[in-house]
């Protein structure tokens, strides 16, 4: 029996699934994605060990109908602004019964598919991962990708909660590694990974920018990781956690950060952070001028990490009655230099705050609500 499998997306975690499932038996494997004419015929994937492995796809398409019908499996690996203009895409081409994933899940992934989705004919089940399955950078987009698989495996919710284990023994067949099921999904939402590790790092490096400010070189973001990054880091962290002693529900898949990375303080952090051997290499968002090198406030880093990562953190904390006063300085800063208004005075109360995804924007707006939500 055939598998259909369908990738929505172009970016790293896209290239690397849409390689390395490909050339696995049994598979169908369709790309829905904005530029199929830049795709090869077959996608390499190299390993951190310069190995590598090619596939395939069946289908490479911009096109949600040659792509999503009769798909049994649709996995999204995709910036999270994106995802909402993609679920509406394929909602009307989804049949029979079909489980929609997002890789990763965070960004308020579950209220935006259910509302998203609610009005498709097929029987959709979802589902989210607490973090991608690998490492990734594209090499040469279209066909080659470096692509690191996460020994320890990915940890994932679903809704309904009852089919977790369903999907977690697909996805673990799919990617060859073990695939856990979190408590909830709001083990997703609050995970302490890039919501506040890129914006920590972000802050320490150009809290004091101005505009006439220039390096002659980008900035490495992990080889350069410093102390400072690590105690902001840290101190956010343990925001976060002070939010989850508000919310009655085990959230004990979300680790502290120390703990996370087997450290003890945050000099220790600095060292296993900047000494990772994956994430040599890559570089700060940064753009090159004629006179040198300046921040790129347009970056990821913040147009998604910010609005669908520490400020959906932040409505939580809201909700919760949580004061997050080190989570709000870092917003504060981030939303100036990206020319956006999302709190005033550490209130959810800026111009531009109803074109994010934080909870209050779903109609979650007691903790009632979120345990509700986050266990349907």
């Amino acid at each position: 029996m055939t598998v259909r499998i369908a990738i929505c997306g172009g970016g790293n975690v896209a290239h690397v699934l849409a390689g390395l499932l490909s050339q696995r038996k049994g598979l169908e494997i369709r790309v829905l994605t904005r530029k199929p004419d830049l795709w090869g015929e077959s996608i390499r994937v190299l390993d951190d060990q310069n190995r590598s492995r090619t596939g395939r796809p069946h289908l490479i398409s911009n096109q949600a109908s040659e792509v999503i019908s009769g798909a049994d499996l649709v996995i999204l690996a995709l910036p999270a602004y994106a995802r909402a203009a993609v679920l509406s895409m394929i909602a009307p081409h989804l049949t029979g019964n079909v489980w929609v994933g997002s890789l990763p899940g965070s960004g308020g992934f579950d209220w935006l598919a259910q509302k998203a989705l609610r009005g498709a004919s097929a029987n959709v089940s979802i589902f989210g991962a607490q973090r991608v399955p690998h490492i990734s950078r594209i090499i040469h987009y279209g066909s080659e990708v470096l692509g690191c698989a996460k020994k320890e495996g990915i940890a994932i919710a679903a809704i309904p909660r009852s089919r977790c284990s369903e999907i977690a023994s697909i996805l673990e067949d799919l990617l060859q590694m073990p695939v856990s099921c979190l408590n909830n999904f709001l083990e997703i939402t609050l995970a302490t990974s890039n919501p506040i590790l890129h914006p920590a790092r972000m802050y320490t490096l150009f809290h004091d920018y101005k505009r006439d400010r220039f390096w002659q070189e980008s900035i490495l973001f992990y080889e350069g990781w410093d102390d400072a990054a690590s105690e902001l880091l840290v101190r956010m962290d343990r925001e976060v956690h002070d939010i989850f002693t508000h919310i009655p529900l085990d959230l004990s898949y979300i680790l502290p950060l120390l703990e996370h990375y087997g450290v003890r303080n945050a000099q220790e952090l600095t060292r296993k952070i900047s000494g990772i051997t994956s994430f040599k290499g890559i570089p700060t968002p940064m753009l090159e001028t004629e006179n040198g090198f300046v921040p790129d406030f347009q970056s990821r880093y913040f147009s998604e990490d910010i609005p669908f990562g520490l400020l959906i953190i932040k409505g939580v904390a809201a909700i919760t009655g949580t004061p997050t006063p080190l989570i709000d300085t870092v917003l504060t800063w981030a939303q100036g230099m990206m020319n956006k208004e999302y709190i005033v005075d550490g209130k959810l109360e800026g111009k531009d705050i109803a074109e994010t995804p934080i909870p209050q924007n779903a109609g979650i707006a007691t903790t009632v609500d979120l345990v509700r939500q986050a266990t349907l």
